[in-house]
């Protein structure tokens, strides 16, 4: 397997089959969605290059896009103190969804390189694994009452 980026892989595809490069663009066109535009407009500036009847075609926001440099967003990276993560796992915990709690291990894993945790919580993980992957990063879980404690357990 050749060691090439999505954006080299694309291009390629794209050059192979001009018309798929179209029906995506429209496609892309259509969703409305900015990053997923961004990322086609780059790859097909990748594939045909700034001139011809495809760049013809583009307004000029789109071609904005495709000067435009994005960089890649980590929030490993900004995850720097114990108090960052502290305060982020909190965020994502308010939310209760089990997929983006362990998205944010998986942050945590990686901003503290541990490769391997990051790795674990790919995916739908058990709680037993969110359990000892917060373990493994010295983390514990902590279950707060929603509503204050004043209230009544259920069937109580």
């Amino acid at each position: 397997m050749k060691d090439r980026s999505h954006d080299q892989a694309m291009a390629e595809q794209f050059r192979a089959d001009p018309a798929y490069a179209a029906e995506l663009l429209a496609e892309v066109r259509r969703d409305g969605d900015p990053a997923e535009l961004a990322a086609t407009l780059r790859q097909m500036a990748e594939a045909f290059g700034r001139a011809g009847p495809w760049w013809d075609g583009l307004t000029d926001d789109e071609r904005a896009l495709c000067a435009a440099q994005f960089s890649r967003y980590d929030t490993a990276d900004y995850l720097k103190t114990g108090d960052d993560i502290a305060a982020y796992l909190d965020a994502v915990a308010e939310d209760g969804d089990p997929a983006l709690i362990a998205a944010a291990l998986g942050d945590v894993a990686r901003a503290r390189n541990l490769s391997q945790l990051a790795r674990d919580v790919e995916g739908d993980p058990s709680l037993a694994t969110v359990v000892k992957v917060a373990h493994a990063l010295g983390l514990r879980l902590v279950f707060k009452p929603t509503h204050g404690g004043s209230e009544p357990a259920a069937g109580g």
